[in-house]
């Protein structure tokens, strides 16, 4: 038997997703090594967050390939504690990745916009800073010991019990919304303090809005 697979359109797309990051984080590399020959924090954040891209990229395609590319009934239950072992360690390092990348641009977004005085948004940036590595943290720590025994996350035989799945979802989704809306709300403060006109405020804007996303 072969049952029908996306592992063609996984491939694809993976090789996609790495290459256009890998190219986007080059070019940063590029620039801060040989041309302003300085690098900050946030570019750090950024390369930790590519190296985590690659891994969780490189996971998910492992899982595919071991059977998450199939549908569900098309794959042998032996098979299943494989699959979720890989679900497991996708969901880890994705928020950690995750983390990396809002550090990323957290950190740009403070020596760009603040100063030396905890003005408003020094205090705001700061509070996003620590909201992202307590909630982010807190996803990894309910991850991996959301079952008592650990084991019991990919071998739902074993005897013992697990946190709801509704626990992580929802706490991933709100931590997401929160964040992702901090990183673009941050920025457009920052921006309207400065004396500038409309217009320019308004694309100066966009600009972050867009590297935000």
């Amino acid at each position: 038997q072969n049952p029908p697979t996306m592992m063609a359109s996984v491939t694809a797309s993976s090789v996609l997703l790495l290459t256009i990051t890998t190219c986007f984080v080059a070019a940063r590399a590029y620039v801060k090594v040989c041309l302003t020959r300085k690098q900050y924090i946030e570019d750090y954040f950024s390369y930790v967050a590519w190296v985590l891209f690659c891994g969780g990229t490189s996971v998910f395609a492992a899982g595919a390939h071991a059977g998450l590319a199939r549908h569900l009934w098309d794959v042998p239950r032996a098979q299943m504690p494989s699959i979720l072992k890989f679900i497991y360690a996708l969901f880890i390092v994705n928020f950690l990745c995750q983390l990396f990348a809002k550090l990323s641009i957290l950190f740009q977004i403070k020596r760009i916009f603040t100063t030396r005085h905890r003005e408003m948004l020094w205090w705001l940036t700061w509070g996003s800073i620590l909201f992202n590595i307590v909630c982010a943290s807190g996803l990894v720590v309910i991850t991996i010991f959301q079952c008592d025994p650990v084991q019991k996350s990919w071998y739902a035989s074993l005897p013992g019990s697990c946190l709801p799945q509704t626990y992580k979802a929802h706490g991933g989704a709100i931590y997401n919304i929160v964040s992702d809306g901090g990183a673009l709300l941050l920025p457009i403060i920052g921006v309207w303090n400065l004396q500038m006109d409309t217009r320019r405020k308004l694309g100066v804007v966009a600009i972050f809005g867009v590297g935000s996303i």
